[in-house]
């Protein structure tokens, strides 16, 4: 709600995009319950990037910088960093320097997806 409140778009059109879109659908699948591990937080990401064509496309459309999809991708991966939940079970050699917390990767992956279903609406014609 708290989006739609700041300016974003309405509940109808929300819905629409929900229930007509099979990406979005999913990506709420794995990012809608809050409190999410990173492995849910990956795969949401995971729809809204590869939905886009890549991560070049969210950084050039202006949803997610490189590199911070670099270090969301590599917290995600990191057993040391994100525990039980990690995409992998083997650690790096070399610590991170500036990993995600499970908060900040949240947010990062809220804020992904808020510009995502936006660059949505903008492109539909029945938005």
């Amino acid at each position: 709600m708290e989006y739609v409140e700041k300016g974003g778009p309405t509940l109808g059109a929300l819905y629409r995009l929900a229930t007509t879109n099979p990406a979005v659908g999913e990506a709420l699948l794995y990012f809608g319950r809050g409190g999410e591990p990173f492995f849910d937080l990956y795969k949401a990401f995971e729809v809204i990037r590869d939905t886009l064509g890549g991560t070049e496309k969210l950084a050039t459309l202006g949803i997610a910088s490189r590199a911070e999809c670099e270090r969301f991708t590599r917290s995600a991966n990191d057993p040391t960093i994100s525990g039980v939940f990690a995409r992998h079970s083997l650690k790096y050699s070399e610590r991170m320097a500036n990993p995600m917390d499970q908060h900040s990767a949240r947010t990062f992956v809220r804020c992904t997806f808020q510009r995502w279903l936006a660059h949505l609406l903008s492109t539909r014609s029945d938005a």
